[in-house]
Parts: structure tokens; sequence; C-alpha cells
């Protein structure tokens, strides 16, 4: 008895099967990867904001007025005077900047509001990291300030500026951050536009 191969209705039954499991299990593996991008995208923004953090108490400069915060008189000018570190949101890119900014030429540290920030050497990006595919920040909820001007600690460990909450989305589902004014982050529980 000779062998024969598989029938084309075999053939098509077994793809027609193969076809039925795939989607099924697509939304499923959907959710599955917004859910694990959130946690990802959260992870990767807690442990940016304990870097920036890390590194301005690392540097110990006195002098320190990141972009939007105005400048006491204690600041010194001179020499690179202020290097504070902190996080930007790119949220035209879903992107994470680590940045730090050094007041080269004094300008920062005379009592006025750092409005010269981008000033060519001053504002320096340090590194940056993509949010997952699935995942973009809800500027909506986001603290305004916080989009714009970004989030940087004083040599003390402090936000310099405003504190705030920071959302993340993915499809459904949302996730923040709270950055307290001394520095403490913590992840929170989204209520509405609240982070609590």
């Amino acid at each position: 008895m000779a062998e024969r191969g598989f029938s084309m209705i075999e053939l098509m039954v077994a793809i027609a099967i193969v076809a039925i499991l795939a989607a099924i299990a697509w939304p499923s593996y959907t959710q599955w990867q917004e859910r694990d991008g959130l946690k990802e995208g959260v992870m990767f923004l807690k442990s940016a904001m304990s870097a920036a953090r890390s590194h301005s108490i690392q540097s110990g400069l006195a002098c320190g007025c990141p972009p939007g915060v105005a400048c006491t008189a204690s600041h010194v000018p001179g020499g690179c005077t202020s290097r504070v570190y902190g996080i930007r949101l790119d949220t035209a890119n879903n992107r994470i900047r680590l940045m730090r900014f050094c007041d080269s030429d004094g300008e920062m540290c005379t009592g006025s509001t750092a409005t010269s920030a981008t000033d060519a050497g001053e504002l320096s990006q340090v590194w940056s990291r993509d949010l997952h595919r699935y995942v973009s920040f809800d500027t909506a909820s986001t603290t305004s300030n916080l989009v714009n001007n970004g989030l940087f600690f004083n040599k003390a460990g402090q936000v310099s500026g405003s504190s705030g909450s920071i959302f993340l989305t993915a499809g459904g589902n949302r996730r923040c951050l709270v950055v307290s004014s001394t520095g403490r982050i913590r992840e929170g529980v989204p209520n509405g536009s609240n982070c609590n």
C-alpha cells in the first residue's frame, strides 16, 4: 500500500483551527502587551526620576535654577555653578529625556527667573529612551508645568519648581507617578485627573 500525504480538506481544516485559535488569542495578547508596556513605562519613568535626583544630590553644587523657576539671592554666579538634573517629557515622541542643566555664564544665579535655559551648552541631554509603542503620556491629566518645563531636582534632592503627577496611558489602562516637593517619588492610583 502506497503512502499518501494529507488531503486538501485535512490541510484546510488544520489551517481553519489555527486561524480560530489565533483570533481568540489575539485580543488577550494585545491587552497583555499594553499592560506590560505600561508597567515598564512607569518603572522606567520612576528610575529616570530617581537617577536625576541622585545625580543632583551627588553634584553638590549650590546654585540651581532650572527652567521656569525663580532664583533666590542665595545663588552665586560664576563658572558652572549650577548643575542640576531632571527629566523632560517629550510628549510628541513618547520619549523620556534625562537632562543636565549647567548655568555656565551665571545668568540664572542673579535672582531672575530662569528663562534662557536653552542657551547653548546650558540644558543638555544626558540620555533618552522611548516608551513602549502602546504607551503614551496623558497630557490632559499630567501637571501642566511638568509637561512644559520638566522636573528638576536641587542638590538636596528636592524638586526645583513644581511638583505634581505624571500619567501614562495604554489602551484603556492608566498609571501615574506622584512627585512631592521633597523629591519623594511614588506610584499612585489614578482617580480622574488626580493621582492618589
